[in-house]
């Protein structure tokens, strides 16, 4: 896992251009400690840098850029499977001097062109010339992000936005839409960011540089909304767990190859607990689990429930105890991680696991996903629990959320505020709802984008994580803390097989059964049912002390007094806080702009 950063430019280079890239290279240093490189191509106009973090093939012969038969390549991220695609093109008469995934990734290229992201597994955005055009290409699920700026002079590129809004000058001006979508979501849905000129390329993206312009984005992959098909769901059968560990260990099994240290996060959550297992007892890996334990309070801590699988797993184990704070302010230590508008807390605790693991690796196994996959969330349940209230439509629906305000149930009432596909953004924001609806544009902006995720609402809302909150939310907050410290994270439920598996199940079957029930009963296999949480924890929000003590209301140049001041009053009701960081985080890209 590495940083990259480069452009291409409707012009030739000039020393200039290339001192700048240099610069601005090494401002991703954090993620790529182990090495730098870079590429000219002066007549072309193009430049291609790389910091690395070297994981597969140590040696100096697998730096980057890696240039072969015409081709060079930046790449940032693991091609977990390189090693039966290897096998194949050797089959052909391919012949490699590295045993690195990045040189597989340049032959896989080079006989099939962009036709072999099929058949990558593996977290990754590249760069790759091939002498007229730069190929700028990010994975399935989005776990490496690729930003990417449009200007007169040409398209620029990195793996953060920082390096870019530094170089170019961007600054913060969301419109309507992305003002309201951040207030709704707390993160702005690719490929927008609120910042002029700035974006971040889609999960699944192939986007084409020829002569300094962009000349077409496609999607390669995206996910398919499961059938729900009629009749009375039954329950899933045993056979069907096996084949879900099957491709579950097929996953875990290629994400093992590593010639670093390794180790595994283990909470006492499901997810984490089951790579774990399953990495153990399917895979007989000798792979040091660690805990970051939070006893000051401020963080949930697991470390006593994650100690006990351990020891039933028999794991080598380590505690790590951290008292969960940050140094210096921790509004500016979050903006600092995104270095964009998200509002997941996340990424300030996470920061501080990967900072202590680091210690003593340098990648790291997670659970991230498995609520995803396996249809963890709560709102899933809630959602299937009230399929029929929420299929209401017109006077029926009026009535029965009136009903329900009447008799005291909030959510249940803000559930139906609007139409069906609102349901999402209705669930996040109970309590604040009409403070939201005074936003500039939030009608016309949520109709629009919420318009393709409409009815069952358990299977549209599991579709919009996948398509937009993990890539938008939930991977920055891992992605950004651990690498700010060299730290790669491999997440096996990411994988496009072991998602096709779980969607050829009848999505009530999986859904309707308890939550997260197929995790449950796949993990069952290896621990004991005291040792399996009924629910699923998360993390505190570290800022909660600056949501308490702030004094005033945040600044924001793009909202009137009247919905600052909604938010500010609500900040310490149930869910207000969220809305109230959101507008702090606001507040603060504005005056950095």
């Amino acid at each position: 896992m590495c940083g990259i950063l480069g452009f291409s430019l409707c012009r030739p280079l000039a020393p200039l251009d290339v001192e700048l890239g240099l610069k601005h290279l090494n401002s991703l240093k954090h993620r790529g400690p182990d090495g730098e490189g870079h590429a000219v191509f002066s007549e072309q106009g193009v430049f291609i840098g790389h910091r690395r973090l070297a994981i597969l093939d140590t040696s100096d012969r697998a730096s980057q850029p890696m240039s072969r038969n015409g081709l060079t390549l930046a790449h940032n991220g693991e091609i977990y499977n390189f090693v039966e695609i290897r096998k194949k093109l050797e089959a052909d008469g391919a012949m490699f001097t590295t045993e690195s995934d990045t040189e597989v990734l340049l032959s896989a290229w080079r006989e099939g062109g962009a036709g072999c992201l099929g058949a990558l597994d593996g977290m990754f955005a590249f760069a790759l010339f091939d002498g007229e055009s730069t190929n700028l290409v990010t994975d399935p699920f989005g776990e490496k992000p690729l930003y990417v700026v449009q200007n007169d002079d040409g398209v620029y590129f990195a793996s953060e936005p920082a390096p870019l809004i530094e170089m170019l000058g961007l600054t913060f001006d969301p419109t309507e839409s992305e003002l309201a979508a951040f207030l709704t979501l707390g993160f702005i849905p690719a490929p927008a960011t609120g910042f002029k000129n700035l974006q971040l390329l889609q999960p699944g993206s192939h986007a084409v540089v020829a002569n300094g312009r962009i000349t077409r984005i496609t999607r390669y992959w995206t996910p398919d909304v499961p059938v729900v098909p009629g009749g009375k769901p039954a329950a899933v059968t045993e056979s069907d767990i096996d084949d879900i560990a099957v491709a579950m260990i097929e996953s875990v099994r290629v994400r093992l190859r590593s010639d670093v240290p390794m180790v595994t996060f283990l909470s006492s959550g499901v997810d984490s607990a089951l790579v774990a297992a399953l990495a153990a007892k399917e895979l007989s890996a000798n792979i040091p689990a660690i805990t970051v334990g939070f006893p000051g309070g401020g963080v949930a801590d697991e470390s006593e429930g994650a100690t006990a699988i351990a020891d039933y797993l028999g794991l080598d184990h380590r505690v790590i105890l951290s008292d969960g704070t940050s140094d210096g302010d921790p509004l500016d230590q979050f903006i600092s991680l995104y270095g964009c508008a998200i509002d997941n807390p996340t990424a300030i605790p996470a920061f501080e696991m990967a900072r202590l693991a680091r210690a003593s690796a340098t990648v790291a196994l997670s659970g991230i996903g498995g609520d995803e996959i396996f249809y963890g969330y709560n709102r899933y349940q809630l959602f299937y629990e009230q399929r029929r209230l929420l299929s209401l439509r017109g006077p029926l629906r009026k009535t029965a959320r009136w009903l329900l305000k009447l008799n005291g149930r909030r959510t249940g009432s803000a559930l139906l505020r609007r139409s069906s596909p609102w349901s999402y953004a209705n669930f996040k924001n109970v309590g604040v709802l009409d403070v939201l609806e005074k936003v500039p544009g939030l009608n016309n902006w949520g109709d629009e984008f919420f318009d393709d995720f409409g009815s069952p609402q358990y299977v549209a809302s599991r579709y919009f994580d996948l398509s937009h909150v993990l890539p938008g939310s939930y991977i920055p907050a891992i992605e950004r803390s651990s690498m700010r410290v060299g730290l790669e994270v491999r997440t096996p439920f990411l994988n496009r097989n072991l998602l096709s598996v779980v969607d050829g199940l009848d999505p009530r079957s999986v859904v309707g059964f308890g939550q997260k029930s197929i995790g449950r009963r796949l993990l069952g296999r290896y621990l004991p049912d005291h040792l399996i949480l009924p629910g699923k924890r998360g993390f505190n929000s570290p800022l909660e002390p600056i949501v308490q003590s702030k004094a005033d209301s945040p600044r924001i140049p793009w909202l009137d007094d009247e919905i600052v001041l909604g938010a500010t009053e609500r900040r310490l009701n149930g869910r207000g806080k969220d809305l109230f960081v959101r507008m702090m985080i606001l507040e603060r890209l504005a005056g950095a702009g």
